[in-house]
């Protein structure tokens, strides 16, 4: 994450009639086409909870490169159904892929 902006007040010009109290803008990191780079994080609890994120940067050209990001997380057994006695489950997935191309001015020959 590159930052994250908190901005009061309403803000219907910039994110949409429906931010009148503010908006919380989360800015993710860029692609960098200059390295390859790989992330991993992963968190176990109790009760077979767990989440997991990566994120890789892949340079794709000198002046193009690609990040995604996947996360994964497991909550099993979370709430009791007492009427016909199940388990309530939560399992989320989430990926996003970012591309970076910055366009080279063509060189002029004389």
């Amino acid at each position: 994450m590159a930052r994250v902006e908190v901005l009061e007040g309403p803000q219907g010009m910039l994110f949409g009639r429906n931010s009148s109290a503010g908006v919380i803008s989360i800015v993710t990191n860029a692609p960098d086409p200059d390295s390859f780079s790989a992330e991993g994080h992963a968190d176990l609890g109790t009760l077979d909870n767990y989440i997991g994120h990566a994120v890789v940067n892949i340079p794709v050209a000198d002046n193009a490169a690609f990040r995604i990001a996947g996360a994964y997380s497991q909550s099993p057994n979370t709430q009791f159904n007492h009427y016909d006695g199940t388990h309530f489950n939560v399992d989320a997935e989430s990926v996003r892929g970012r591309f970076k191309w910055t366009p080279r001015r063509a060189s002029q020959s004389a």
